[in-house]
């Protein structure tokens, strides 16, 4: 197969996968939260290392009982497409750019997201 076949096979059926996995994972494992109700309550920017990605997208909704528009800061990269999709089921919106490419216009795209009171998503750690 060619490389292009198999990364359309990888979008097609990764992301939903992936999903599934997260939410087996989100509801068969114990957890234990601790926050501020009244703090969580307010508009945030939510950042996360990359090594704990994959529990953001559940832990926002559990901690957003009603959650707003949000957005996610997502690569340019294959791999960032596989989260983008990833991050559409779970009904996060994805802005796509990263420090080596698309930055200035990700950036324009944060603070847009945030000027319309939405919250945001984002790994200090990159992209």
């Amino acid at each position: 197969m060619t490389k292009k076949l198999v990364r359309k096979l990888i979008l097609l059926v990764a992301p939903f996968l992936i999903y599934l996995f997260l939410r087996i994972l989100w509801w068969s494992t114990s957890k234990k939260i601790d926050y501020d109700k009244d703090t969580i309550a307010k508009k945030h920017l939510f950042i996360s290392w990359h090594g704990e990605l994959l529990f953001c997208p559940p832990l926002y909704l559990i901690l957003r009982q009603k959650p707003l528009h949000v957005s996610a800061i997502v690569s340019q990269h294959f791999d960032g497409e596989v989260i983008a999709r990833v991050l559409a089921l779970f009904g996060i919106k994805s802005l796509r750019g990263s420090s080596s490419k698309g930055g200035s216009e990700v950036f324009r795209q944060g603070l847009k997201a945030l000027k319309d009171n939405q919250e945001l998503l984002l790994t200090p750690d990159g992209p």
